[in-house]
């Protein structure tokens, strides 16, 4: 990597090269370029980028005359690139093979487009991997080994921002569709729910935060912010208060109407918004130069983005590699790829060099197929609803899924808490799901103080490292229940919950190696409630031998590679929601018949 260290005293530029760790021969390289001329530079760079918006409205129209943007934007670039560096530096920029540029830079140098300059062959963002670390600004070393990474969507908090709400959902289901769970929890929040001091609570944890919406500006950088509903301003002294440490912020953000033209007086720090992150301690920002266009290009940039990084690829190479899809396949009119900026050192790597073993991924045939009945039955219900369903009906769908789960799961630890002997206590018949969580947690402490297994071995890790989750979910059902949900969040909670839960779902993949057994009152056949379907077996064909005391219960959960067993007992789990849902299947309905 080359590390160009830029100092500016007056209008003197003083140069310094580290390249790989070692100091380039020439030392204190200067050039002299006067502010009004950085100032008139960048100002063209905005003006090209407001004619690029313009056109690309129009687009699709007739249009008689187009002017040459990109042309425009070589030429302007590449006589600034001549009159900024000294030769010795344009000549290195020009002939080194190396892929990653970092420029060390004076907080006024802040504001140069450096992935725009043109060294008379190609833009600087065409050859290098390119971030930058302003001096003044703090950097948080800390890594994360081991851990599950948390990222965080904000999308639309003025809800006037039509793709800005497609992107994060979009988002949300590419990444969840691409990455195991087992590395990624994605949470998501849109639309007027997104208040100040939830958003401020909300980003605390989380490694990764993507915000789309629009950027507040004031003269006083400090009061720069995030543009939520009503009026408010998330601002850049009330993040710099939270003290996160974040790995990575993604600010895809639109200036607000309410001051889209104002002058920055200060070039102490770096402008725009960036600022409040990099002085609070985080690692890397990614911010545009000018407003983005509200569009499907700026939604497809995004994603491809986050589709490399999470690809094992750098910060850098992740942008660079966005960007030369956009340059490649968008209009020659369209300038999305000269607004992104990396605030960071562009070899970061959010996802370090995984595990390559074959990620697991939500397959919902197979969950219908082989997951227990209960399991099975309700997830079909709600996947089987369109995505213009009503959002009431979908989201209650949802819930019956995650409630039934839950005294499915209830009803195997209570079960096996009792056929090992623990002290037990009678499950109430009226139990809220927070009781009944509550409960799960504190028989499977006392496996883990124990050292044993379960009979589901994934059982313990799966609901401790979900354990945060669980009851988010539970939460937000019950906020749902009694209308404390604003109808326009709806989909958001939807979207995240239903992620929470397959991630469950995934991770307790051990499910499908087990058979749920109903034995009607005659003992004369065996009902599998495996998958959708249930499939009745004749017991005199079974190869399987079940003793008396087996076949005195109703219930039993078989495991096929053990050949054992884990006798069910329906008092434990006193409750309609879980039996009946069972029981409405296959004694009201014909059941199929196994070979």
């Amino acid at each position: 990597m080359i590390d160009l260290l830029i100092d500016r005293v007056g209008n003197i530029n003083v140069f310094n090269i580290l390249n790989s760790g070692q100091y380039y021969s020439e030392a204190n390289i200067q050039s002299a370029i006067d502010t009004d001329l950085i100032a008139e530079y960048i100002k063209e760079i905005v003006n090209l980028s407001r004619l690029s918006n313009q056109f690309n409205t129009i687009e699709k129209k007739s249009i008689e005359i187009k002017p040459e943007l990109l042309k425009e934007l070589k030429n302007i670039s590449e006589t600034f690139f001549e009159q900024f560096f000294p030769e010795s530096i344009a000549t290195k920029l020009r002939n080194t093979s190396e892929k990653y540029l970092h420029f060390s830079i004076d907080s006024s140098l802040s504001d140069i487009p450096w992935e725009l300059l043109y060294n008379g062959d190609c833009f600087l963002s065409d050859k290098f991997y390119i971030g930058r670390t302003v001096k003044g600004t703090k950097q948080n070393n800390s890594e994360i080994k081991n851990q599950i990474l948390k990222m965080l969507i904000i999308a639309d908090p003025t809800e006037d921002l039509e793709w800005a709400q497609k992107e994060g959902e979009t988002l949300f289901r590419s990444l969840k569709e691409k990455i195991p769970p087992s590395k990624l929890h994605i949470e998501f929040i849109a639309g007027k729910q997104i208040t100040k001091l939830k958003l401020l609570s909300l980003i605390r944890d989380k490694h990764i935060i993507h915000y789309s919406g629009h950027l507040f500006f004031s003269e006083d950088p400090q009061e720069n912010g995030w543009l939520l509903s009503d009026d408010k301003i998330l601002k850049a002294r009330e993040i710099r208060n939270s003290a996160f440490t974040n790995i990575l912020v993604f600010s895809n953000s639109c200036n607000s109407s309410k001051a889209p033209n104002k002058v920055k007086k200060s070039q102490d720090n770096i402008n725009d918004f960036a600022s409040s992150f990099l002085l609070s301690g985080i690692k890397n920002f990614i911010g545009t130069k000018w407003e983005v266009a509200d569009n499907e290009r700026t939604l497809d940039f995004t994603t491809r983005f986050y589709l490399c990084l999470f690809n094992e690829k750098s910060i850098g190479e992740s942008l660079h590699s966005a960007r030369e899809f956009a340059r490649k396949n968008y209009s020659e009119l369209d300038l999305t790829w000269a607004n992104y900026s990396l605030y960071g050192n562009p070899t970061d790597r959010i996802v370090s060099k995984l595990n390559h073993a074959k990620p697991k991924v939500i397959d919902p045939s197979f969950i219908k197929k082989a997951y227990p009945f209960p399991i099975a039955i309700t997830y079909s219900k709600f996947m089987d609803l369109s995505l213009d369903t009503e959002i009431n009906i979908r989201m209650n769908a949802l819930i019956q899924c995650f409630q039934t789960f839950s005294y499915f799961i209830a009803f195997i630890v209570f079960n096996e808490h009792h056929e090992r002997s623990f002290h037990y206590q009678e499950t109430e018949s009226e139990m809220t799901l927070t009781k009944l969580w509550d409960r799960i947690f504190q028989n499977i402490t006392d496996f883990k103080k124990l050292q044993l297994s379960m009979f589901i071995e994934s059982m313990i890790n799966t609901f401790f490292s979900n354990r945060e989750f669980i009851y988010k979910i539970i939460g937000w059902i019950d906020s749902y229940k009694n209308n404390l949900l604003l109808k326009e969040s709806l989909e958001g909670y939807l979207i995240t919950t239903e992620y929470y839960y397959e991630n469950l779902l995934v991770e307790l993949s051990e499910l499908e190696s087990f058979h749920f057994i109903f034995l009607p009152k005659n003992k004369q056949k065996i009902i599998l409630l495996n998958g959708i379907s249930p499939i009745e077996i004749n017991l005199n064909t079974n190869h399987r031998q079940f003793t008396e005391e087996e076949l005195s219960q109703e219930f039993l959960l078989l495991n096929v590679n053990k050949n054992t067993v884990l006798k069910l007992r329906n008092k434990f789990v006193n409750t309609e929601l879980f039996l009946n849902s069972t029981e409405e299947i296959f004694l009201n309905q014909n059941v199929l018949i196994s070979e």
